[in-house]
């Protein structure tokens, strides 16, 4: 058995981290303010839902992460590696 190296997690670690995200739209009526400062953690063995109402910012959450759409602020990390500072092709 070996041990494990700082890139193997164990149940209960950290694999996504969001701080203080917010997310913001100009639209023709003004700002739409979509996220504002949500930070969460998420561990690995865990099973995330996220609920709201329409309108609520849950897609919007998601785009932030997968990066297909970037926040106006604040970081997002995955496996602890913030993307934002990862290149995309």
């Amino acid at each position: 058995m070996t041990s494990p190296t700082k890139k193997d997690k164990q149940i209960g670690d950290v694999i996504i981290r969001i701080r203080n995200v917010h997310k913001q739209f100009r639209t023709p009526r003004g700002v739409v303010h979509a996220l504002r400062d949500v930070s969460v953690d998420i561990r690995t063995g865990e099973v995330v839902t996220i609920i709201g109402p329409s309108g609520s910012g849950k897609s919007t959450l998601l785009r932030c992460i997968n990066r297909l759409v970037e926040p106006t602020s604040g970081e997002v990390w995955l496996d602890d590696v913030n993307i934002a500072k990862v290149s995309i092709r």
